[in-house]
């Protein structure tokens, strides 16, 4: 569980610190960079905290400076270098992908004495779709919320954001449906894999395209308050798929 959990923080941190990028401080205010940086932030001090209880140990030096990254934009977020958030999500992009490569290949090494056929690249390919899924989904929420408090924005700014959303799952769901491909075994429901494999679908692809397509369909109705509540469903399922899929890595060996 511990495993688990430390891969979804650091799957929420890297994408959604990275999604900031779409968010014009201009037009939004240092309000918002406020509260993202700091959930960000409190992911990557989770992630520092629980590092001693996983086999995964120190941050490698990607991890170190995309840290550093979200550390910095956390304090800037409160002065007037605010503005500055958008050019730090740049910068974390390449140091959360290499941060992504090197704890999937941490997880690997941890796992592959038991799971000898668990693939290391196959592995980092899934940590960064469930990036952009989480983290996407994560932004998208808190950013639709920043629209109950100021109506007057313009919805193009989440229709953005929504577009990498529904981009990041569509490329998960392509991701399942690929590693299921010549598994059917897993897919009986008198095994434990088999209902955990159906919950991934479920939550991981199902439930998290028919929230993310409904906010789709209430933002080009300029309706920011229906689209923001299923923005949160959207998130909650994708974590939801996401410790279902840690079930699947480490009980039988799928990067799915």
């Amino acid at each position: 569980m511990t495993v688990s959990f430390y891969a979804v923080c650091a799957q929420m941190a890297v994408g959604g610190f990275a999604s900031l990028l779409f968010a014009p401080p201009r037009q939004i205010g240092r309000g918002f960079y406020r509260l993202a940086a700091a959930v960000y932030a409190a992911a990557v001090g989770t992630l520092i905290w629980l590092g001693p209880q996983t086999p995964f140990g120190a941050f490698s030096a990607a991890g170190t400076i995309f840290s550093a990254l979200v550390f910095l934009g956390a304090v800037l977020s409160w002065t007037r270098l605010a503005a500055l958030t958008p050019i730090l999500a740049w910068a974390s992009i390449p140091a959360g992908a290499f941060f992504l490569i090197a704890l999937a290949s941490r997880v690997h090494a941890a796992l592959s004495p038991d799971l000898p056929d668990l693939n290391a690249q196959a592995l980092a390919v899934r940590f960064g779709l469930s990036a952009g899924l989480v983290g996407f989904s994560m932004t998208a929420m808190l950013f639709g919320h920043w629209y109950l408090t100021t109506p007057e924005m313009p919805t193009r700014y989440l229709m953005r954001l929504q577009r990498c959303l529904l981009a990041a799952w569509a490329g998960t769901a392509a991701w399942i449906l690929y590693s299921l491909w010549g598994r059917w075994e897993y897919a009986s429901l008198a095994d434990p894999r088999g209902v955990f494999m159906l919950a991934r679908i479920l939550f991981g692809a199902a439930a998290v395209g028919a929230c993310a397509w409904l906010a789709w369909f209430f933002l080009r109705e300029d309706s920011t308050q229906s689209a923001t509540g299923f923005l949160y469903l959207a998130f909650v399922f994708a974590v939801m798929g996401e410790f279902t899929a840690y079930y699947l890595t480490l009980r039988a060996g799928l990067p799915i």
